[in-house]
């Protein structure tokens, strides 16, 4: 895998995983995003289809609880690593296995 970094957070990424290829230009709209969605730390916030968990985890320290829910196994291994490494002391936890959907929540 490869280590790359947006904001205060490094991903591991694999070399099968969907990735943005421009970090600075990530931040920027994931920043737009919690400003748009008005994020606070009384939402839960669910992002659907996570990946390596890149939104997931970004927005962790603005929401009270951020679900990531992907399909595929590499990509959720990835994300659990991912929350390995965020700081503030957020944890990633897998939570649930229903069928072929999983849930990381991070607190």
């Amino acid at each position: 895998y490869i280590t790359d970094q947006i904001g205060e957070i490094s991903y591991e990424i694999s070399p099968v995983s969907f990735y943005q290829v421009n970090p600075v230009q990530t931040e920027k709209l994931y920043n737009i995003g919690v400003d748009a969605a008005k994020i606070t730390k009384n939402d839960v916030v669910f992002d659907l289809y996570c990946g390596i968990g890149t939104i997931s985890l970004f927005m962790a320290k603005y929401a009270k609880k951020v679900y990531g829910v992907e399909i595929v196994d590499q990509a959720v291994e990835m994300a659990k690593e991912n929350a390995k490494n965020v700081v503030k002391g957020v944890l990633g936890t897998l939570l649930a296995q229903q069928e072929e959907a999983y849930t990381l929540e991070v607190k």
